[in-house]
C-alpha cells in the first residue's frame, strides 16, 4: 500500500510518508507509518520505558510474511530460537494471543516455517 495514504500510528493524521520497523533480529513484527509531525517528536513507541521499549504490538500477518524470507536464510538456524522467545514475549507483554500458526511456531525447535514442513 502507498504509505502516503497510510495513517500515521501515533496519530492517527495522514499522509504518513516514514515508514518504521519494528524487528527482531531477521524478523519484521511491524511495519509502522508516521507523519511528519510525530516522527519529530519520538518516542514514538506506545511503551518507551517497558522492557520493550521501542516495540508495538505484533502484526501477525506482517509476521508471516517476514517469517517467510527469514526462514530461507542460512543463518536463520541460528537466530530462530531468539527470535521466537522475543516474539512470544512481546505478544504477552501487549495482552496478545497467538494465533495458533504462530505458537507452532514459537514452540517449535527447529524454527522452520510454515512449522508443519
Amino acid at each position: 500500500m502507498d504509505p502516503v495514504s497510510q495513517a500515521c500510528d501515533r496519530c492517527g493524521a495522514t499522509p504518513a510518508p516514514n515508514i518504521g520497523y519494528c524487528q527482531v533480529g531477521p524478523l519484521v513484527l511491524r511495519e509502522l507509518h508516521f507523519c511528519l509531525e510525530c516522527v519529530k517528536h519520538p518516542p514514538l513507541s506506545p511503551d518507551p520505558g517497558g522492557p520493550f521499549g521501542g516495540m508495538w504490538p505484533v502484526d501477525f500477518e506482517c509476521l508471516r510474511r517476514s517469517l517467510s524470507t527469514a526462514s530461507a536464510a542460512a543463518d536463520w538456524p541460528d537466530v530462530a530460537g531468539y527470535a521466537a522467545a522475543q516474539v512470544a514475549q512481546i505478544a504477552a507483554h501487549f495482552n496478545q494471543t497467538l494465533p495458533s500458526d504462530i505458537a507452532e511456531w514459537v514452540a517449535s525447535a527447529d524454527g522452520r516455517w510454515p512449522p508443519s514442513n
